[in-house]
């Protein structure tokens, strides 16, 4: 878990780390960010923060469906960000 500073550094950059070179990623990423991330509990925004560290071919790939993350945490994450997308059509 990231200490106390670290998260609130990365709450302040978490709006321009959700722009990605894929815009494919980009317009899930940034909805979510949005619209649920303040509704999530710390492990989960942990998680959604893990994810953005990860690179845009694997996220790709993970909100295609044509992979899974192998870390439980991310994969939990991925499809939270993925039943969002469909709920907002």
């Amino acid at each position: 878990m990231r200490s106390a500073a670290e998260f609130a550094y990365r709450l302040q950059r978490l709006s321009w780390d959700c722009r990605r070179g894929m815009k494919e990623t980009e317009v899930l990423l940034t909805p979510f960010r949005a619209e649920r991330f303040d509704t999530l509990d710390r492990a989960a925004q942990e998680a959604f923060l893990d994810l953005l560290d990860c690179s845009d071919a694997d996220l790709f790939a993970w909100f295609t469906r044509c992979e899974r993350p192998g870390e439980a945490a991310l994969a939990a994450m991925v499809d939270q960000v993925l039943a969002h997308a469909e709920a907002v059509g």
